[in-house]
């Protein structure tokens, strides 16, 4: 997230409209430069990829 969008991140992210927070949040993704997103992209590929294994951490 850019310090541009972050004040916006912050008050969707508080929201406790469901519909609200997630649009908010879409339109955010779709804001940041393009390298912030290939970013975001491989992290959010990543932790899908060591979900099944959660509970083999503890």
């Amino acid at each position: 997230m850019t310090y541009r969008l972050h004040k916006e991140l912050v008050s969707a992210a508080k929201s406790d409209n469901l519909d609200y927070r997630l649009g908010a949040i879409h339109s955010l993704v779709y804001k940041l430069p393009e390298k912030n997103r290939e970013m975001l992209e491989l992290l959010i590929r990543h932790l899908v990829k060591l979900f099944p294994y959660l509970g083999y951490c503890e």
